[in-house]
């Protein structure tokens, strides 16, 4: 494994408290009220508006956390999510067993547009990776564990525990043990506790459920959606949707199609796993989905360009003019 030298690690951070004090400076803050939703628990969440409900509550948690000893939420949001965007950098190169892993978290332009205002998307790619990574040595409780915590976070993660059941059962023909299951369901048993204290049900559905309910647009399925935003975007003439989802949607497609093509050599059940783990993301993705959906695509499938990579981790090898594909970035996550 190549060591990743203090020099990469300073710059990323100082790098991206620079993205952050623009983004702030222009209004860009948070991507949904994840602060108000922080501050809300020094009231027991009374003055949680019902819209503001249908987030998970799991980023909120730790920003209360640290908010607790700063005193400021906002620098204890940023400072959240920069620690959480190192971590998911350093075990990504663990996993990897490669140093040349900046660029995956530089582009394209939505994984830097994530990490330079509050957003739970780095908390969410940690608890992937943590999961990605004890299955791969072979620790498969603790897997399950960190894939029943996604739950707090965002319901995608959780998926990569019937990834996990699946690659078992056709690799090692054996029964799962117990402890898998029971490690998996302890932190959702937590979260339905969570919801039932603060918002009088059981259901780990809570969330979704207010979501549809909230949501101006509704739901959709997504592929059948995303045909009706790009003629929405042509005739109510929205460029910058237009081509952004294009773009996204095209990136999509071409990771689809490197996906099909490598199938056969999948013939571990590491990789096995992994390719699982994205074919069942893309299924929830673009079959149940919350519109506008184009607009969101990019923040979708982020977990699943995580994963693409991490699947095809032996044949990273980026050139450096791949780099000026960042400044691309920069300039599309500062407006």
């Amino acid at each position: 494994m190549q060591r990743i030298s203090f020099k990469t690690i300073l710059f990323v951070i100082v790098f991206l408290s620079l993205t952050a004090v623009i983004r702030r400076s222009v209004g860009l803050v948070q991507e949904d009220n994840y602060v108000g939703y922080a501050l809300s628990f020094n009231q027991g969440l009374e003055n949680l508006s019902y819209y503001d409900s249908r987030l998970f509550p799991g980023f909120p948690i730790i920003i209360y956390v640290l908010n607790l000893i700063l005193g400021n939420p906002h620098i204890s949001s940023f400072i959240v999510m920069f620690f959480f965007f190192i971590l998911s950098f350093l075990l990504f190169g663990k996993i990897t067993r490669s140093g040349d892993n900046l660029f995956v978290f530089l582009f394209p332009p939505i994984m830097l547009d994530v990490v330079s205002k509050i957003a739970n998307e780095y908390l969410t790619i940690f608890l992937i990776l943590l999961t990605v990574y004890f299955f791969l040595n072979k620790k498969y409780s603790l897997s399950a564990f960190s894939a029943g915590l996604c739950m707090w976070v965002r319901p995608v993660g959780v998926l990569l525990f019937p990834a996990m059941l699946i690659s078992l059962f056709i690799y090692k023909k054996e029964k799962i043990k117990l402890p898998v299951f029971l490690s998996f369901l302890a932190p959702i048993g937590l979260f339905m506790i969570y919801n039932l204290y603060f918002f009088n049900t059981l259901s780990p559905f809570y969330q979704l459920f207010v979501y549809k309910e909230v949501s101006p647009y509704g739901n959709s399925i997504g592929f059948i959606q995303i045909i009706i935003d790009i003629y929405r975007t042509i005739l109510f003439k929205q460029p910058s949707v237009f081509f952004s989802g294009v773009f996204y949607l095209g990136l999509f497609l071409y990771g689809v199609v490197k996906l099909v093509k490598a199938f056969p050599s999948f013939k571990n059940i590491n990789n096995f796993f992994i390719f699982i783990s994205i074919i069942l993301m893309i299924f929830y993705v673009f079959v149940y989905s919350f519109n506008p959906f184009l607009e969101n695509l990019g923040r979708y499938i982020v977990p699943i360009i995580i994963l693409w990579w991490v699947l095809f981790r032996d044949k990273i090898n980026i050139p450096k003019y791949a780099y000026l594909l960042v400044l691309f970035s920069i300039a599309i996550s500062m407006f």
